[in-house]
């Protein structure tokens, strides 16, 4: 926003836009302290993001924020854009007080767009094609009311209120991409907790066979994986064993397998990122990409063709090993020989036999 445009080469001017600083305040982002204050993002680069979320968002196809993804190559950067994306997509701040501790805590609320950082095995809410008749006993059966209602949603998903649920173990990955659709209250079929009866909470819902099942009344959110599967799971369980955080904006190492239809790419300016980044960051886009920064850092990322010598000892185990095979041939090879002396001279001995 603040370079001369008459100054970039004559094939690069009619791609540019220099956005004008927005008229609304930017709003204010935890301090990462992480990162030290020498790390933050400057105030001219904060307010050219911001802008473009802000101000001019259908004029680069940034409107639905499911066909469309930030990608940065700094850490300090993407937490910074995660906050705006999570304020101007879904009108909340990613950090919010507790009711209870008082203390600040990651706030997600129902349409954003989250990302698990952990492996972890977690119960899931699957339909129970079986049905609920065949190990529930009778009075269990009379509390099973099926789905009571749908507590919010983003408007675009409902859940059917007569579908039948049962949980299950499934593992979620570091790195699974979602929308959050919607928040329900209704009766799943679990396996029985023996710590109920003292009052206890550990493993307070499972999944899985060979044990006694009852009906729990849960309340869970509906996931979208945003290519087409459904996946329901217990928000404090998912929180605390996934680390979900939020995923308006992810780094180019998080989204290199992913794709979107347009992809906004924010250029460093580090002496780190070079033309393999850029070449990532720009292929995930299949319709549009926009890249945030000044012309001389994405020029200076694509000029660098260095690499960084791995400090790694494969190759010298790569040729041991190879040493290894070419010796085990040789033997081999010697084995074969000596064999077929011997029978050749098996055979000799056998036709002077016969011939005496």
């Amino acid at each position: 926003n603040s370079e001369n445009l008459s100054l970039l080469p004559g094939f690069v001017r009619p791609h540019v836009k220099q956005l004008k600083a927005s008229t609304s305040r930017i709003i204010s982002t935890p301090r990462n302290w992480k990162h030290g204050k020498s790390k933050e993002m400057e105030e001219s680069k904060k307010m050219l993001y911001w802008s473009l979320l802000k101000d001019y968002k259908k004029e680069f196809s940034l409107e639905n924020d499911e066909k469309s993804h930030i990608i940065t190559f700094m850490n300090i950067e993407c937490s910074e854009v995660n906050c705006y994306g999570c304020w101007i997509y879904n009108k909340h701040l990613t950090m919010e007080e507790d009711s209870k501790t008082k203390k600040q805590r990651k706030s997600f609320h129902i349409g954003d767009k989250i990302i698990c950082t952990k492996n972890s095995d977690i119960p899931v809410i699957v339909p129970d094609d079986d049905g609920v008749e065949e190990s529930l006993e009778a009075d269990e059966l009379q509390k099973s009311t099926g789905l009571q209602y749908t507590g919010a949603t983003s408007g675009e998903f409902k859940e059917d209120p007569n579908l039948k649920l049962k949980m299950e173990n499934e593992r979620l990955m570091n790195g699974n991409l979602y929308k959050i659709r919607a928040e329900v209250k209704g009766e799943v079929k679990c396996n029985k907790n023996e710590d109920e009866d003292e009052g206890g909470k550990k493993d307070q819902y499972t999944g899985g066979g060979g044990q006694e099942k009852v009906m729990k009344e849960v309340t869970y959110w509906v996931l979208d994986d945003l290519a087409g599967d459904i996946v329901r799971v217990i928000p404090e369980i998912l929180i605390k064993k996934t680390k979900i955080t939020h995923a308006y904006a992810l780094t180019i190492h998080k989204f290199q397998g992913s794709e979107a239809d347009t992809i906004v790419y924010g250029v460093s300016g580090s002496k780190n990122e070079n033309w393999q980044h850029v070449y990532t960051a720009v292929t995930r886009g299949k319709k549009k990409v926009i890249i945030v920064g000044s012309y001389e850092d994405l020029r200076n990322a694509i000029q660098k063709n260095w690499k960084v010598k791995r400090q790694t000892a494969l190759g010298e185990k790569v040729k041991k090993l190879l040493k290894r095979v070419e010796t085990e041939k040789k033997e081999d090879s010697k084995m074969n020989d000596v064999d077929k002396k011997q029978e050749t001279g098996s055979n000799d001995s056998g036709v002077a036999s016969n011939l005496n």
